[in-house]
Order: structure tokens, then sequence, then C-alpha cells
């Protein structure tokens, strides 16, 4: 059986084609919705792929260190984990906040919609 994670890797790495993806999803190895979500995954540049399974204050260190043409392509990840300011511990939250406040460029709107730190 072909694992998924090793399958998009494998895939972005140019060493299995999308042809042999759908040809494993054909023969039984993945359901068709794993060989989509392989190749479309595979598209996508590495650094995407890895901040898009980071937590919000792993993705504002990746943040801190990546360069400017890195965060142009995180920005958008970078900001949509703001939503899980809310299930943060109250001082982890205000934290974590003030560090994405902090990052350079990445702008998050009116200070008045930060309710989520106030709950």
């Amino acid at each position: 059986m072909l694992l998924v994670p090793r399958a998009a890797r494998k895939t972005a790495c140019g060493k299995m084609t999308s042809a042999e993806v759908l040809q494993a999803a054909r023969s039984g190895g993945l359901t068709n919705n794993q060989a989509h979500y392989i190749i479309r995954e595979a598209k996508q540049p590495y650094l995407v792929r890895a901040v898009k399974r980071l937590t919000l204050e792993e993705a504002l260190k990746v943040w801190d260190v990546a360069e400017p043409q890195e965060r142009t392509q995180i920005r958008k990840l970078v900001l949509q984990k703001r939503a899980t300011l809310k299930n943060l511990p109250a001082e982890a939250r205000v934290r974590v906040l003030a560090k994405l406040r902090a990052a350079e460029g990445l702008r998050t709107g009116p200070q008045n919609n930060d309710a989520a730190v106030n709950e």
C-alpha cells in the first residue's frame, strides 16, 4: 500500500509522476481523493506544504527567518492560522498574538478584531 505523505513527497520530487499516482488509485493502492490530494500537494512549494502542518506559533518562527519571497508564499497560511488563537490558553494567546502583530509585513486587520484574546 502506498502511503499518502510518501507519495506526495515522491511526486513533488519528480520520483513519481501524476500518471503513476493515478495508476495507484486505479489499482486500489489509493483512493481517488488521495490521488487528487497528492497531485495537488505536489504542485505547491515545499515550504507551503510544510507550513500547512505547523501550529500558528511554529509558523511564526518560520516567518521570522523566511526570506521576502518565502513570506509571500506563506503569508496567507499564517494569517489563516490566526483563527486557532481561540484554542490556546489565555497566556499563550496573548503571547502569540503579540508575535503575530510584531511579524514584519504581516497585517492582521484592525486591532478591534482581537476579541479572541479576551474570550
